[in-house]
């Protein structure tokens, strides 16, 4: 008996809690090449190699967390200013 893998070759399904989730499994060359890609601003090459792996490779999911993060922590620093007497 054979069994043949009927899912595209670049995804895996890793089943989690009886979910199933559509992971894009991708090479460090193709992930330089996403990230050289992506228009500015755009995260750090170390950001980005290591939000990739926590947001199953998708590079529009990073982007853009990355900017709401970065936007968020610009608005706290303002916010922490120490204020004039």
């Amino acid at each position: 008996m054979t069994t043949e893998n009927t899912h595209p070759p670049a995804t895996n399904l890793i089943h989690t809690n009886n979910n199933i989730n559509n992971t894009i499994t991708m090479t460090a060359s193709e992930r330089l090449k996403a990230w050289q890609e992506l228009d500015s601003p755009k995260p750090d090459w170390q950001t980005f190699k290591r939000m990739m792996g926590q947001f199953n490779n998708n590079t529009s999911v990073v982007q853009s967390l990355w900017a709401k993060t970065k936007h968020h922590n610009e608005s706290l620093k303002q916010n922490t200013q120490p204020k004039p007497f």
